[in-house]
């Protein structure tokens, strides 16, 4: 770890530039802890370690330690050695020059808050307004990527009632022109919606009540939901109606070596599902869709072991 922090901290060559070495060499720890590159509580190298790989007196480091400790972007421990902050100060941005370093801070202070927010999540407990044994989830999402936040959150019961429905107001997209054209949700739709941080105390309550979650291509769901905040759902306890599907309706893909997902539009088709007034890609009406699916593939295969009269 401290080798990394070492190939880290470089600076110019001496002899360049009139800046005070330890000035320089403060400063560039501050870019790196601004940027996100070391974390709150990382050790940095001692004095000793850092002024050979530097080649500077040790004097040099143990004065631009001192002024970081000043800053407020270091802790000095006795005896120990010197850690990053918990505590980073807020940076003075006065020229264009600085709009990198900047955005760089702000990015890094919003993942720490998200960070610790989405622990507390995990850790609030609600009861749950209402609550089934089984129930069915769908989201609509700004993309599929790892970046991409949710939209929309659906979940009902296995009997068909609504337990949780919400548009979700997105913390870092403004714009989703691709997926809108899926899931025809416009920014201005969810201007006014509550965030995922807001909501998901609700949603992971009906969560833990739940003895089975079923969905279309669930993992993908319950993927986005952990990443915001969700609790962690036993595999045991997971049905995608998508993975069955796949085998009954039968394409084979050879260089997979297996059964073609399926979209649940076609499945929702190859079960005869009357949408009425609901619209696909609408994350209640696919919960609904994906419900009459499951029933329809249980009610096949419950007939498949009836023993013949």
């Amino acid at each position: 770890m401290r080798e990394r922090i070492l190939e880290l901290i470089q600076i110019a060559d001496k002899d360049r530039y009139s800046t005070p070495i330890y000035i320089r060499i403060a400063d560039k720890i501050k870019e790196l802890i601004t940027s996100g590159e070391l974390k709150a509580d990382e050790q940095l190298p001692s004095v000793r370690i850092l002024a050979n790989k530097l080649k500077v007196s040790v004097t040099t480091v143990l004065k631009a330690y001192y002024e970081l400790e000043k800053e407020g972007y270091i802790d000095i421990v006795r005896t120990e050695g010197c850690y990053v902050s918990k505590r980073i100060p807020i940076p003075v941005f006065n020229e264009p020059k600085d709009l990198n370093a900047r955005n760089a801070w702000l990015e890094h202070g919003i993942a720490v808050l998200e960070k610790a927010a989405i622990k507390l999540i995990r850790q609030t407990t609600l009861e749950a307004e209402k609550t089934a044994d089984v129930i069915v989830i769908d989201t609509e999402t700004t993309g599929l990527t790892e970046e991409d936040e949710l939209l929309q959150v659906s979940i009902i019961s296995d009997s068909g009632e609504t337990l949780y429905n919400s548009y979700l107001r997105p913390l870092h997209h403004f714009e989703w022109t691709e997926a809108q054209d899926v899931n025809h949700i416009p920014p201005e739709m969810v201007i006014e919606a509550p965030t995922v941080f807001e909501e998901m105390p609700k949603i992971n309550a009906i969560l833990r009540n739940a003895k089975q979650v079923i969905g279309y291509n669930t993992y993908f769901d319950l993927n986005f939901l952990y990443v915001s905040g969700g609790i962690h759902i036993p595999p045991d306890n997971v049905v995608d109606v998508m993975e069955l599907f796949a085998p009954i309706y039968g394409e084979w893909i050879e260089e997979f070596d297996s059964y073609k997902w399926q979209k649940l539009t076609t499945c929702a088709e190859y079960y005869s599902y009357y949408w009425g007034n609901d619209t696909a890609h609408d994350s209640l009406a696919d919960c609904r869709a994906t419900l009459h699916c499951y029933k329809a593939i249980m009610a096949a295969q419950k007939e498949l072991e009836a023993p013949f009269d």
